[in-house]
């Protein structure tokens, strides 16, 4: 079978190191895990960097603290900013008291862990441990629970959109039909998850590459509808944002996204808006603009999907970027047209 080949970039960043020297000196075993060694394996740039240790976390704290590196407990986590670059540290504990540290380690993320993908583990020596085939599945797209999934699906209703999230970032958004019978099976558990997660659970499958069939099932389902808490129509609209994208030549963007949602509410898309925004922060303004921008959307939700016929690329373009407007004399000269865009 052929190796597979990763490249963790971070391992060689002057923070990393710094802070492999701190721990090793300090008598600290610690390895990396999570999401920066799964992207390693897939060649993606990692934002946070996760650590697990068998030390206690006071023992830690007042190590990085003599050291000068502030930090800080959030969830469970020993937060670290070091020169821009974040690290996360997880304590573990003691894992049926297991004298060698890795297999502490592959304990702990077995009881854990919920993806194969990620399940991977890397000492500070860029040594790659994979006991669940996690590596080759994440090359192949595959999301593949480590446990049965209905232990995980019925344990904890995040997961349900946890499963469609990580489809849609990193399984080419290739679903099982058994874990979405699953998930249809426990959807109404999402009402007991706080709406801002939920919310920001589904914005993330939005902006991810391959949200439309993600969407589509979740849709079918009656997964989506849960997930917002409230009812959406169809994904017509979605798959004409899609095509803007693809026009204007631009990423998906927060923006852009949101107007889906307000798009395809049966509710009201201010409303709509303000349900999926208040948590961001946005101003009155942003508000009124999108929306406005949402109801045009909302008003041709139901348009012929051969939408460069009978809207063309100018109609399109006016919407998206807030100069619709039903009179035909605006931008007419194709000069004018030229240079706006």
């Amino acid at each position: 079978m052929t190796p597979l080949l990763y490249s963790p970039h971070w391992l060689v960043w002057a923070q990393t190191q710094a802070l492999v020297a701190l721990f090793s000196a300090s008598h600290i075993e610690m390895c990396f895990v999570g999401g920066a060694v799964r992207d390693a394996v897939v060649a993606r740039e990692a934002v946070d960097i996760g650590m697990v240790t068998s030390a206690s976390a006071d023992y830690v704290v007042t190590v990085l603290s003599a050291a000068g590196i502030p930090t800080e407990r959030r969830h469970g986590a020993l937060v670290m900013f070091i020169d821009g670059k974040r690290y996360h540290l997880y304590a573990m504990p003691d894992c049926d008291r297991h004298e060698a540290f890795l297999m502490r380690v592959k304990l702990h993320i077995e009881r854990t862990v919920d993806f194969t993908v990620n399940a991977l583990f890397m000492t500070a020596q860029g040594e790659l441990h994979d006991y669940f085939d996690g590596a080759r599945d994440a090359h192949h797209g595959r999301i593949i629970f480590v446990r049965l999934p209905e232990m995980s699906l019925g344990a904890s209703p995040y997961q349900i959109l946890r499963y469609f999230r990580m489809v849609a970032v990193f399984g080419n958004g290739e679903v099982d039909v058994g874990v979405v019978a699953l998930c249809r099976k426990y959807r109404e558990s999402l009402r007991s998850i706080a709406p801002e997660l939920r919310y920001t659970e589904v914005l993330e499958i939005a902006m991810a590459p391959d949200a439309v069939h993600v969407l589509r099932v979740m849709l079918r389902e009656g997964i989506l509808c849960e997930a917002l808490g409230y009812a959406v129509q169809d994904l017509q609209a979605f798959e004409h944002l899609l095509a803007i994208e693809g026009m204007l030549r631009i990423q998906p963007d927060l923006e852009t996204r949101l107007l889906l949602f307000a798009a395809l509410a049966t509710i009201p898309a201010k409303e709509a808006l303000v349900k999926l925004t208040q948590h961001l922060g946005w101003s009155e303004d942003m508000l009124v603009y999108y929306g406005w921008i949402a109801e045009q959307l909302q008003m041709r939700s139901g348009i012929d999907p051969q939408w460069r016929e009978t809207m063309g690329e100018k109609g399109f373009r006016r919407l998206v970027m807030g100069a619709w407007a039903m009179e035909e004399d605006i931008l007419e000269c194709s000069a004018d047209y030229a240079r706006m865009w």
